[in-house]
């Protein structure tokens, strides 16, 4: 290779020169470099890293004058001269690290000075060599003296409860009302996308046996501008273990352990790297997810949780025990509910997406009210507001902790609610597979270490299950995603304040679903031209019956405490307890 950019290399030379033969601070080297130009920040997501194989001379004298690394690795200086010569004397640094990252859409080879202890996004101190390859082609490195390397602060757990009025055991509902209000707050709404984001941040370890996963792999799919990537982000910025990367600047391979024949070594991605335990386990957000080219060949690191890689001599099997997050946009950018599988890419099959435990559909702001809610939110992030990352930490770090057991009889109820679940697959066209029971049983798991709860109760089963058809629900039509993730509290607390409170008892044995869209009906037919309203409501919405647009309102008041489950397929108001 010969090097095209000169005066880069007389910039390294400088502060190898400064720093380690005259043993300057390196800050205020640094510091000077950046002032006067020689050095530049840099916006990187680094994608690949392994420790540089030889030990590493950084500055070699030969009496006939100083030599340093990147004379040799540039190949101005023919190292074989320098090893032949008897009379030199090195200053040794170990290892630095090499691997690839991205800047902007170009990939890059970096060498690192400083150890790199991140991989995603990170903001990086260099200057860039361009090495023109024996082909002719150029090939641009990053060389890397300082690297900001995010480390969330610890606070113990105590006062995370105390902030957030939290504790073990409390009512789930409430528990999880308080993280998600703490969790990206400039994000209006989006709630069950927060959520599913949290549980795979805390997984639903530990097990008995190793070959249970005990991580929870989703996807997030949603039109543009819904807050997916804010809210991707803001998950990465709450864990010491994360790796936040474009899928435009990375490859399949890249992800995981590859070699590569440039640098004759097998290079480690985020899958590999943030691979740990129940307790210590990284999270691996995609972003553009769409853009994966092979996503068939992450199927055995997300499943299966293990690489294998022979090439060039070498033999390597690693732990990918990571949660792997995919955050994408549909096909045709809006979710199509004629047709579950065209909203994926044709190379996103069946076996590949039941690799996930959860897929939520987020939708963009609907309404006047929350437009408003939208606009205030715009107007507080600009102001700094942001997740609290300290706090957020510590519950996630606390809730690893915790192993819920199963109540008395939770295992055979599970087992009836499966039915339940498959049958509203099964009315939504959208694909039941085995897997989804063993996600049933994680995600189970991850929402009561969540919600700080140490025992699984049939009604925790419920809440859970709940969950999921709302899930499932606003895959099925969009117009029930924006209720969902929207708020039409009028028309919940109106149901709830001119029905429920006076029908739905206790004493009356409580109301079902069906019992709730007729008097519901009925209120809006007693009144002249309230039939045309009621069809007018139901046309804004898409709904085709009211029985559908009812059982969103249950969910919401049920969500929010208002009412609960009294028998089955019955409802009561809270306070008929």
């Amino acid at each position: 290779m010969s090097l095209v950019d000169p005066e880069a290399l007389s910039h390294l030379n400088d502060f190898i020169i400064r720093v380690f033969l005259n043993n300057e601070d390196i800050k205020k080297v640094i510091n000077d470099m950046l002032e006067q130009g020689m050095l530049k920040k840099y916006e990187v997501t680094i994608i690949t890293k392994i420790p540089y194989q030889k030990r590493v001379q950084l500055i070699t004298s030969n009496g006939a004058g100083i030599i340093t690394f990147f004379d040799l690795y540039t190949g101005q200086i023919n190292e074989k001269k320098i090893q032949n010569n008897g009379n030199n004397q090195g200053i040794r640094l170990g290892d630095v690290d090499i691997g690839r990252l991205v800047i902007g859409d170009v990939a890059y080879k970096y060498i690192s000075l400083t150890p790199v202890n991140v991989v995603g996004k990170a903001i990086v101190i260099g200057t860039e060599l361009h090495l023109k390859a024996k082909k002719g082609f150029v090939e641009p490195h990053l060389v890397i003296v300082d690297i900001e390397q995010s480390n969330v602060d610890e606070i113990p757990i105590s006062k995370a409860f105390q902030v957030l009025s939290v504790g073990l055991d409390d009512n789930p509902k409430k528990n999880l009302r308080a993280i998600l209000d703490l969790f990206a707050p400039q994000i209006v709404g989006q709630e069950h996308a927060k959520t599913a984001l949290l549980l795979s941040a805390v997984g639903s370890g530990p097990y008995v046996s190793d070959d249970v996963r005990f991580t929870i792999n989703g996807i997030i799919i949603g039109e543009a501008s819904t807050g997916k990537t804010i809210m991707g982000l803001e998950l990465c910025r709450s864990l010491p273990r994360c790796a936040f990367v474009d899928a435009s600047a990375s490859t399949e391979v890249t992800l995981t352990a590859a070699y590569d024949p440039a640098f004759k070594e097998i290079v480690l991605g985020p899958m590999a790297l943030l691979d740990g335990d129940t307790y210590d386990f990284g999270i691996v957000v995609i972003n553009e997810a769409q853009n994966l080219k092979e996503p068939e060949k992450l199927r055995s690191a997300i499943e299966e949780q293990r690489v294998s890689v022979h090439k060039g001599a070498q033999h390597i099997n690693v732990r990918t025990r990571v949660s792997t997050i995919l955050l994408m946009n549909p096909t045709m950018n809006t979710w199509d509910v004629s047709n579950f599988m065209s909203n994926f890419p044709r190379r996103f099959d069946i076996p590949f997406l039941s690799r996930f435990d959860y897929i939520v559909v987020v939708y963009p702001p609907h309404g006047e009210e929350e437009i408003m809610e939208v606009t205030k939110a715009v107007r507080e992030r600009h102001k700094g507001l942001r997740t609290d990352y300290a706090v957020l930490w510590a519950l996630i770090k606390y809730a690893r902790t915790l192993n819920p057991t199963e109540q008395s009889g939770v295992e055979k109820y599970i087992d009836d609610r499966v039915v339940d679940l498959y049958n509203k697959y099964k009315e939504r066209e959208i694909p039941f597979l085995p897997r989804t029971i063993e996600s049933l049983l994680r995600i189970t798991r991850a929402f009561a270490k969540l919600t700080l709860q140490s025992k699984i109760t049939p009604e925790f089963v419920d809440f859970v299950i709940d969950n999921i058809i709302d899930w499932i629900n606003i895959m099925s039509n969009p117009a029930l995603g924006m209720i969902a993730v929207g708020s039409d509290k009028k028309n919940a607390m109106f149901l709830l304040e001119k029905v429920m409170k006076t029908d739905c008892t206790k004493e009356t044995g409580g109301c079902s679903l069906a019992d709730l869209a007729r008097k519901f009906e009925e209120l809006f037919n007693q009144t002249p031209g309230g039939e045309e309203q009621l069809q007018k409501l139901l046309d804004r919405k898409g709904l085709a019956s009211v029985n559908t647009y009812v059982e969103f309102l249950i969910h919401n008041l049920y969500n929010e405490g208002f009412i609960y489950k009294c028998g089955v397929d019955k409802y009561c108001v809270v306070n008929s307890r």
